[in-house]
């Protein structure tokens, strides 16, 4: 059942009136990507079975239209063919069905033209079987456009001699030879079968649609890839619901494929074989039909195999295919799934896990892909931890979690400071970090990154390709934890913050489904993961808006201490400028270094994402002397991301507020600093920052796009983040450096809103773990988070078993009253 725009089709067999079953396209490492689609990439794509001399009909609906009162426009393709349009609007309930196309029969009644219907219809597996050459043919596509209006016009008698789709030579004895239906003469797998004269209930008409949308961009496309069961159990293998690309020829004939010309007879034997396979074909279920596509076409790339032969003319050795609807069977264990069980099993997880640090004696936790930056993290040792490669895998392993009632935890980059935030004693930890693939689309305008990438990895790929997305500034931060708790960006004037830039997320939900959030598809989830964290689901790839970047101009700038007045007043000034909409280029992240003998320096990161040397908005920083060292150039991205990246291995203790757009408060928060962390200036190993980051209205104009986010930001005002963190060396001090960060954000609260300067909004990915950032964001998005909670994790798995991040706090468990049906 695709679902796209809030329109939902599904292709209806006659028999047992059955919804066929879908299956998401093969994917391969190259490209997760669908075949080359729109320019507004609507295009929806999956493979379905054919169902031998059935009859088969689309069942539409739009719910809820947009524009409210659009008239629909819809128009069937088969195999490249033009077979039958028709509309749909308030007058039809938004709903409606196709069953025949239509075409002249060549008879008269009282002078005028008998119009007859004819039946979509799916011929014999050999017939369709014989005709199919590679994987991108036969096809069925519906392409739906939005109008203003339509209006009623004269038949075109000669346009129903067209619509015949067969798969032999013949053309129906009622088209004369040399008709236009002739020269669309195409063999594969359908047929228009004779179904009578159009009854007098379903007169034809015809109209003139004044579309809304291009006639070569329609609103949406619905493209179903037909096969029979074998070459879909067999040349393209189920697994979960979606397909895969088998590899090779032997591969084929391992499972029982061969090419026709050199299959044996079936034998009485192979018959019985044959028998037991229709009543349960490997890997097959009615339980693996795919209801989620991604409206950007992430569920997979079409692609051709290596030769012909992996996949076409395809018979089965000792297996006839099934004619009938496969319902009730079984779907066959996991076997990452069964392995994770195993793993798990010896630890009594039911109640409490004893940890088994032995385990990861060859594991380095504070390094390399799979390791945390903070010490605070790399310290736990989990019970078990798993490194899923695949959707699948993180699917198997969340049931068995959840099954088993495991607390767990889940790690995307490793970058959160805290102690358990993406990490687990007496529990597990779902390691990401094999899900690092980053694939850019073939029509350049997105890129899927897995969640376990981080954004170096991200840079990479797309600084030689001139291509960027709205990600991180600093490449070890992880993609995953960044864009999900918000993500601040140098693209950020441009486009808004990382998570204002995701298309679509495929997300793991806690009873094993995969589904894909986006504007049109779960767009309540989707609106929810904008800041919402990890409350929801594991997000396991992210689809992000891809756009054309060159080289930059930026660079890191040190001032000595004693600049600090007039560096906090330019900066004032730049997220003035800023928000007014003088420069959306140009960024600045201003840091004030402490060290143990007090402030040490000032630090301006400052980047213009153009490669135009010292911009208007920049120059006050760019010329304020002294400095202590410039590295201002133009470079690429890559570069500067990489310039900024602090080291592992320390204690970290972050901490966040927000407050308006004022040199004097931010005077005075490092006023309040100085004496707050003159305890802390003794300890081992101690370091400080303040980052003071301009969040202007030119930012914030972004957050209210493609159904807005969640953080409950007022966009008509300028303010700042601050962010905060402290470094040192020894767990010992971990209760006075926590204790005493605690005090401080207590007092610089105080102190703003006392002086009507303070802003509620605390950033999730710099806020200390006892700081309650979803409540942050206003009474009114806690509430929708809650709700959307309900609907997607009614058994509260992600509040009861994963403590890491920032929880939605008492969630009431979910009624029969409340819409849990994904």
């Amino acid at each position: 059942m695709p679902v796209y725009r809030n329109i939902t089709i599904n292709l209806v067999s006659q028999f047992d009136i059955l919804n066929i079953p879908e299956y998401a396209p093969p994917a391969t490492p190259d490209d997760p990507f669908s075949p080359p689609a729109f320019a507004d990439n609507s295009l929806v794509t999956c493979y379905v079975p054919t169902y031998p001399l059935s009859q088969f009909w689309f069942s539409y609906s739009i719910s809820p239209p947009h524009p409210p009162k659009a008239l629909y426009y819809f128009k069937l393709f088969i195999n490249g063919a033009s077979i039958v349009s028709w509309g749909c609007g308030e007058k039809d309930g938004f709903k409606g069905r196709t069953m025949y196309g239509l075409y002249d029969s060549g008879g008269r009644w009282m002078g005028m033209p008998d119009v007859a219907a004819r039946a979509f219809t799916f011929v014999d597996d050999a017939t369709t079987q014989r005709s199919m050459s590679n994987t991108l043919a036969h096809v069925m596509e519906i392409r739906v456009y939005r109008a203003r209006g339509r209006k009623r016009i004269r038949p075109k008698l000669e346009d129903f001699s067209a619509v015949v789709v067969r798969s032999g030579n013949q053309l129906p004895s009622s088209q004369p030879k040399g008709s236009k239906a002739q020269s669309q003469n195409i063999k594969g797998g359908i047929n228009m079968a004779d179904a009578g004269l159009l009854p007098d209930d379903h007169p034809y008409r015809y109209y003139t649609y004044s579309l809304l949308d291009p006639l070569d961009m329609p609103y949406s496309t619905f493209r179903w890839y037909y096969r029979t069961w074998g070459i879909l159990l067999f040349g393209l293998r189920i697994v979960n619901g979606i397909l895969t690309l088998t590899s090779s020829l032997a591969q084929l004939e391992a499972l029982g494929v061969t090419n026709p010309s050199r299959s044996p007879a079936i034998t009485e034997r192979d018959s019985q074989t044959s028998e037991q396979a229709r009543r349960n074909p490997p890997g097959l279920s009615s339980k693996n039909t795919l209801n989620d596509l991604s409206p950007e076409s992430k569920a997979g790339a079409i692609c051709s195999p290596k030769s012909e032969s992996d996949v076409s003319l395809l018979v089965i050795r000792g297996l006839s295919l099934p004619a009938m609807p496969l319902i009730d069977l079984p779907t066959p264990q996991s076997s990452f799934g069964a392995h994770v069980k195993r793993t798990i099993s010896p630890i009594p997880a039911l109640k409490t896990i004893t940890a088994t640090p032995g385990r990861f004696a060859q594991l380095s936790q504070q390094s390399g892909p799979a390791g945390y930056w903070s010490s605070n993290e790399a310290d736990i040792v989990s019970s078990c931890r798993i490194s899923p490669r695949s959707v699948a895998e993180v699917s198997a392993t969340v049931k068995v979690l959840v099954q088993s009632n495991c607390r767990f935890a889940v790690r995307g980059g490793g970058h959160m400071f805290w102690a358990g935030a993406a990490n687990i004693r007496d529990g597990v930890t779902i390691d990401l970090s094999q899900m690092d693939r980053v694939i850019v689309s073939r029509d350049r305008k997105l890129t899927a990154v897995g969640a376990g990438a981080r954004w170096q990895d991200v840079y990479s790929k797309l600084v030689p390709m001139n291509l960027s997305v709205v990600g991180g500034r600093v490449g070890t931060v992880g993609v995953s934890g960044l864009t999900l708790g918000g993500g601040n960006s140098h693209f950020a004037p441009r486009y808004g913050i990382a998570c204002d830039g995701v298309a679509s997320y495929e997300v793991v939900l806690a009873n094993g489904q995969r589904v894909i959030a986006s504007p049109y598809q779960h767009p309540d989830l989707y609106k929810a993961l904008r800041g919402g964290g990890n409350n929801f689901g594991i997000v396991t790839q992210f689809t992000l808006r891809t756009f054309e970047q060159g080289q930059v101009w930026g660079g890191f700038i040190l001032h000595p201490p004693n600049t600090t007045a007039e560096n906090l007043q330019r900066l004032q000034e730049f997220n003035t400028a800023s928000g007014n909409g003088l420069d959306s280029y140009a960024t600045n992240n201003q840091v004030h270094l402490y060290d143990a003998n007090g402030r040490s320096a000032v630090l301006n990161i400052l980047v213009n994402t153009r490669p135009v040397e010292n911009p208007e908005i920049l120059r006050p920083f760019s010329t304020l002397q002294p400095q202590i060292s410039n590295s201002m150039r133009i470079t690429d991205l890559s570069e500067i991301v990489t310039e900024g990246n602090p080291p592992n291995g320390a204690r970290n203790a972050w901490a966040s507020s927000s407050f308006a757009n004022n040199a004097t408060i931010l005077a005075h928060v490092l006023d309040l600093a100085d004496e707050a962390f003159r305890p802390l200036q003794t300890i081992s190993g101690f370091s400080a920052f303040f980052s003071f980051q301009a969040m202007s209205r030119e930012i914030m104009k972004h957050m209210s796009l493609h159904g807005g986010n969640v953080l409950g930001i007022d966009p008509n005002r300028n303010i700042f983040w601050l962010n905060y963190g402290v470094s040192y060396t020894n767990a010992a001090d971990d209760d006075l450096v926590y204790s005493i960060t605690r005090a401080y954000f207590d007092h610089v609260e105080q102190y703003t809103r006392s002086t009507g300067q303070h802003e509620s909004f605390i950033y999730m990915n710099y806020a200390l773990p006892t700081q309650k950032v979803i409540q942050s964001y206003g009474q009114e998005n806690v509430d929708f988070l809650k709700t959307v909670s309900r609907k997607y994790d009614p058994r509260q798995v992600f509040q009861r078993l994963v403590p890491g991040g920032f929880k939605l706090g008492p969630v009431r468990p979910s009624t029969d009253d409340d819409p849990v049906s994904i």
